[in-house]
């Protein structure tokens, strides 16, 4: 985002006037100017920015060293793209001004914005100079150095800061950076034995320096001086953590595991950091050196903190233990925000064919979670199953608002998708028609969508050139899917084109369309209007006792056609 200069009271004007005039001006010049400059900022309000550029431009001309003027036209000049001009304004202000904080602000980020870094620097400098006391300027100012490479200028900055409010962690560590950019390593250290001298009791700081050590690479100072500070505060968890992490980066996993353990029984360590830990123990590496125990262990000292339960529950299914359950469930009583464990615990009951409890689960994890797009679509799902379509595309269409929201174009239009096809069931084709091309609109190449679409439009028997396209392009990116092998085939059968119909029918009866009631019926259609009448019987007898094993045996509902069964008796296509 661009700056713009600061409102006009920030310009030391006058609440009555409208800031330094001219005085050479007549009263009723200054009258005017006055008139003008307040309808100049009433038209801005309206949105009537050509009158109200006008207004400030004839007061300008009135009136060349008013600031409020000078203001409100840099301001206006930024809004609309002319930098060049709005420079000019403020630093004729500056002229009038030299102490005008905001405006030598904003003309900095002005230049920054437009990438003239020197100029920016050079106006940082100045603030500095005429404002110490802006701490925040000498950020900025370190920053421009660095980007620009000059990393003595940048630590020069950053030493100003530093003699302008002491010495802290932020600022020895990036004139650290800087240095080892530099090459002054030990100039770089030299900064943090500085920072260990101003707060001598803080151990924080010393394990800052061996961390650093380690991250220059310098191993053997490093483990050196963990080891001085740990025998200095044997029971102090962060540097246990840090010697800990240092093994583990050296791939000494046993090492590792002894120090992090210490920090782990320390009641006192701070818990995000045991958590930290806890994490580690779904790494395939790391995993055997945690035990049940550990875990266990975590739980007594800490019964009422969830993270606990959490990893203990993630480590168990790292196991493929089913008694994570219970530890999931514990981690979700005491924190319902861990939203991810709503959605682990749908999915193990779902895949336990348990759908009463996936459902009790979505529907918990929704009232924490209203907005996530895939508890709604899970949810969505049960319900479809269920017949309650209306529920159903209530929850998709709330799905698409949330996936949309952060987005995820792919996955809102996927749910348009699955709206059309509840609508094509529900024999509402207009409802269907606009769920599809709302999918499309989100995602062109939708190829689920274009199947399912040009199925139903073929289904119908209209727009059946719109079809073909559409089913083309699935076809184009899956040629092995026989679902949409079969679709197409069957826009062409529709179409009358039975040769068509039966090359690409035969493809799909290639890719597993044998196992699928739809296309051994849509086959054996296919054959009979080719002329082959014995292959097509037998073909739709293959899909009467395919459909009849998934109703009898596995409570499957019926996937063929209302006339299969009089195409065999009557031994004729029949569609009506």
């Amino acid at each position: 985002m661009l700056a713009t200069v600061a409102s006009v009271s920030l310009f030391g004007a006058d609440a009555k006037g409208v800031g330094v005039q001219n005085s050479e001006q007549t009263s009723d010049q200054k009258r005017k100017v006055q008139y003008c400059y307040l309808e100049a900022l009433k038209q801005k309000n309206k949105g009537n920015f050509a009158e109200a550029h006008d207004l400030l431009c004839y007061c300008y001309s009135m009136d060349p060293e008013n600031i409020a003027v000078l203001a409100e036209l840099s301001n206006m000049n930024i809004t609309a793209g002319k930098y060049a001009k709005a420079k000019k304004y403020m630093n004729t202000t500056l002229e009038l001004d030299p102490d005008n904080y905001w405006v030598r602000q904003a003309l900095a980020h002005l230049y920054l914005n437009t990438s003239e870094n020197v100029k920016a620097a050079e106006t940082y400098e100045e603030i500095i100079r005429r404002h110490p006391k802006r701490h925040d300027n000498y950020y900025y100012l370190a920053n421009i150095y660095t980007r620009q490479q000059e990393y003595a200028k940048a630590v020069e900055a950053w030493n100003k800061l530093e003699n302008a409010v002491g010495i802290n962690e932020q600022i020895s560590v990036e004139k650290f950076k800087l240095l080892v950019k530099m090459g002054k390593n030990k100039q770089a250290f030299g900064e943090i034995d500085k920072l260990i001298a101003a707060y001598p009791t803080q151990t924080k700081h010393k394990v800052l320096k061996a961390d650093l050590y380690s991250a220059v690479g310098k191993d053997k100072q490093a483990i050196k001086l963990y080891n001085k500070i740990l025998k200095e505060s044997p029971n102090d968890p962060i540097i246990n953590n840090q010697i800990g992490a240092y093994y583990l980066k050296k791939e000494e996993y046993g090492k590792s595991m002894k120090y992090l353990l210490n920090v782990l029984r320390n009641k006192d360590a701070d818990l995000k950091l045991k958590d930290n830990i806890l994490s580690v123990a779904t790494d395939s590496i790391m995993e055997p050196y945690f035990s049940d125990n550990i875990f266990k262990e975590m739980i007594e000292m800490h019964p009422s903190e969830s993270f606990c339960y959490w990893r203990y529950a993630e480590f168990m299914m790292m196991k493929n233990s089913p008694a994570f359950v219970q530890y999931m469930e514990k981690a979700l009583e005491l924190n319902p925000d861990i939203e991810a464990g709503w959605g682990v615990l749908y999915d193990w009951h779902l895949s336990n064919n348990d759908k009463d409890k996936a459902e009790t689960v979505l529907k918990e994890g929704l009232k924490h979670f209203p907005e996530n797009g895939k508890f709604l679509y899970d949810l969505a799902d049960l319900y479809i199953e269920q017949k309650k379509n209306t529920e159903a595309i209530e929850l998709l269409q709330k799905a698409t608002v949330a996936f949309k929201s952060a987005s995820s174009f792919e996955l809102a239009s996927f749910v348009q998708g699955a709206i059309g096809d509840i609508y094509s069931s529900m024999k509402e084709t207009d409802k269907a028609f606009v769920a599809y091309d709302s999918a499309l609109v989100l995602n062109e190449n939708n190829i689920m969508v274009l199947n399912n679409y040009a199925y139903y439009l073929s289904e119908k028997g209209i727009n059946l050139d719109k079809a073909e396209l559409m089913s083309g392009k699935a076809v184009k990116e899956e040629s092995n899917n026989p679902s949409y092998l079969d679709t197409y085939a069957w826009i062409y059968f529709k179409k009358g084109n039975y040769t068509l119909a039966l090359l690409y029918i035969e493809q799909a009866m290639k890719n597993g369309g044998e196992n699928s009631v739809a296309v051994l019926e849509h086959y054996g259609d296919i054959l009979f209007k080719s002329g082959d009448k014995e292959k097509a019987v037998k073909m739709w007898r293959n899909a009467f006792a395919l459909d009849e094993m998934g109703v009898l045996k596995n409570g499957h509902e019926s996937q063929a056609s209302p006339f299969l069964k009089r195409k065999i008796e009557e031994q004729q296509y029949i569609d009506k």
